[in-house]
């Protein structure tokens, strides 16, 4: 008789499954920056409309200091409300997502039921995060605008905003370059693993914004021209005595930004518009960008695992069929090519299984069988299967795992050990020495069917069979065998990551819109102040 801790290994076990909380703040990343750069600037908006009644203030002999106080309390109430109207719209968001998780996005979580829970700390820590950030965005744009002259602040249009010096165009352009070798290093190094890949899509993000911003600078100061504004009454503005009201009253002429070089046109016009407010441009462009930019990254990784399966280094290991049966088989099948398997059952080590795996399955196997057809392909460690017959120093037993079920079930990856027990409760030690990209094999590990045998030996027959061709699947049947396609199996692991991007593009799709209002929010302001 042998004695399982049951009890210690469930806690193990759901100690390390999925943190849907942290999933979901990923999920939501780029729609929670969206909201926070939408909520600033629309906060900006509100003072710099303002502006003149800054001045007033200013020049009835209020400090600048008590300005930005009365600014930061107005906008503290306002950002209050919304606060709180969030904190509630928040926990109805929570609901839906766990009711999308349970009918339309279930098979990300295959098949498990979820109850809504929160608690005061988590709903106080948001709220209170979105108010700071709120409030930091006043203080800094009221700050700017109490240290101006009190006559600049009370003229009419002031309230633009000025073209920046060239330097900024150039740190603009060198944190550019900057991201793309940091791309380029991320891609050198980070290998297929998806946080290089988004990675460096972020930092290939941030040179593209880097890039519009020095785009927005050049095309402020590349040329300038000078109006001045007449006399209130006087329709001629070359008379001396406007354009001494001009220069007197307003301390000096309004600079309007033209196009690159000597360009014209409707294209022009709009350049020119653009670079006029740098600040609104950018945030509306990094917005839409964030939200792009996920959009085609994540939807990149939807793979048909019907489209190769075929071929030899695809998820299916180019097998037509794949077969298990519940009693082992000792007689061979009536196919023409099989790789057939030994099985000992464990936990589910698939990304089916929400719970770290604790004791995985086994599957055992003849490795020339496999590296003779060049079947699957290796990712990590091993380049081959006849790494399952290289004895380890340690005497450890090696295995060959999918990505899915080393790097997220098992937690684990090239050179690590697991620790094991044998039909007999002795327990031995399990090394990974090679990984192989999402297959037909995930949820188990594959040793060889020596090292097999001596820890299972009651483990007789065969009970998993990858077939190449299946003649006459009626014939086959009859010696209990269920047999389904192996594009089929493959994809039915595959839906819990089709599951999620699925969110991800919902998400991400929810950021775009907001981004989108950005966009229509800044273009109708800027008519506003232009007309």
């Amino acid at each position: 008789m042998s004695f399982q801790p049951v009890r210690e290994r469930a806690l193990t076990a759901s100690a390390g499954a999925q943190d849907f909380g942290q999933l979901f703040v990923g999920f939501s990343f780029f729609l929670v920056v969206a909201a926070l750069l939408l909520m600033a600037m629309l906060l900006v908006f509100s003072l710099q409309q303002r502006t003149a009644e800054t001045g007033l203030l200013l020049a009835l002999g209020f400090g600048a200091r008590r300005i930005r106080r009365f600014l930061l309390w107005e906008g503290c109430l306002l950002t209050g409300a919304g606060v709180l109207a969030g904190t509630v719209a928040g926990s109805l968001y929570t609901r839906l997502a766990l009711h999308g998780l349970s009918t339309v996005w279930r098979g990300a979580v295959n098949s498990s039921e979820f109850s809504y829970h929160s608690e005061w700390t988590t709903l106080v820590i948001g709220g209170l995060s979105s108010l700071g950030t709120a409030m930091l965005a006043t203080w800094i744009s009221g700050r700017g605008q109490a240290r101006r002259p009190a006559a600049e602040l009370l003229a009419s249009g002031a309230e633009m905003e000025q073209a920046g010096a060239a330097q900024g165009g150039r740190w603009s352009t060198a944190v550019g370059v900057l991201g793309i070798a940091g791309a380029a290093g991320a891609l050198a190094y980070g290998g297929r693993s998806a946080g290089a890949f988004f990675g460096a899509g972020a930092l290939l993000l941030v040179a593209g914004i880097a890039w519009t911003h020095a785009f927005l600078v050049m095309a402020s100061a590349k040329s300038r021209f000078h109006i001045a504004v007449p006399f209130p009454g006087n329709t001629d503005p070359g008379d001396d005595a406007s354009m001494r009201y001009s220069e007197n009253t307003y301390g000096k002429r309004y600079k309007l930004t033209r196009a690159i070089g000597t360009a014209r046109g409707i294209a022009a016009i709009g350049i020119r518009g653009a670079a006029w407010r740098r600040g609104r441009s950018l945030t509306t462009v990094a917005v839409l960008a964030s939200g792009v930019c996920m959009g085609v990254a994540v939807g990149a990784f939807r793979d048909d695992p019907r489209a190769h399966a075929h071929e030899r280094r695809s998820g299916t290991g180019g097998f037509a069929y794949y077969g298990q049966s519940t009693l082992p088989l000792y007689d061979a099948l009536p196919v023409a090519e099989v790789v057939a398997m030994r099985v000992k059952t464990g936990d589910d080590a698939s990304c089916l299984n929400l719970n770290r795996a604790q004791q995985p399955g086994f599957l055992g196997v003849h490795p020339e069988q496999l590296a003779a057809r060049k079947a699957f392909t290796f990712i990590e460690g091993a380049s081959g299967w006849d790494a399952l017959t290289h004895a380890q120093p340690d005497g450890a037993v090696p295995a060959i795992g999918d990505e899915a079920t080393t790097r997220w079930a098992l937690g684990k990856s090239v050179g690590e050990t697991l620790s094991c027990a044998d039909e007999h409760g002795n327990e031995f030690r399990v090394r990974i020495v090679g990984v192989i990209a999402n297959s037909v094999l995930q949820g188990s590990l594959v040793l060889s069917e020596k090292a097999f045998i001596q820890r299972f030996p009651s483990q007789s027959g065969r009970r998993a069979f990858l077939i190449d061709t299946l003649s006459d699947p009626t014939k086959a049947a009859l010696h209990g065998v269920e047999f389904v396609s192996a594009w089929r199996r493959l994809a039915e692991f595959q839906s819990v990551e089709s599951s999620y991007i699925a969110i991800f593009e919902a998400l991400g799709g929810l950021g775009l819109l907001l981004g989108s209002a950005g966009l229509g929010i800044v273009v109708m302001r800027n008519v506003f102040e232009r007309r």
